[in-house]
């Protein structure tokens, strides 16, 4: 996921590696950033919700078995906060 001000255009530099290791990369916008709609961001808070929406989206597409969260920065920071309140239901 990336950072503040980024886009999911940071994912590229990551393809290739994780490709050859035979891995799909799913990279998005988070709101506000990139080409979604939005006008702020809150820096991983309410980018949580953001992560449960493609995590919705892939599970439902019945595809993805397993799956890494890796982000820089506010992406980092939205990992942590999204593995910390599962972690509490």
């Amino acid at each position: 996921m990336h950072g503040n001000a980024g886009n999911k255009a940071e994912g590229a530099a990551y393809a290739k590696t994780i490709l050859n290791a035979k891995m799909d990369l799913f990279c998005f916008d988070f709101s506000g950033c990139g080409n979604s709609q939005g006008d702020w961001v809150t820096l991983g808070y309410k980018e949580r919700d953001d992560l449960e929406a493609v995590l919705t989206h892939l599970k439902e597409g019945g595809r993805t078995s397993k799956v890494g969260l890796w982000g820089r920065s506010m992406g980092g920071a939205t990992a942590i906060m999204y593995s910390a309140k599962r972690a509490e239901n």
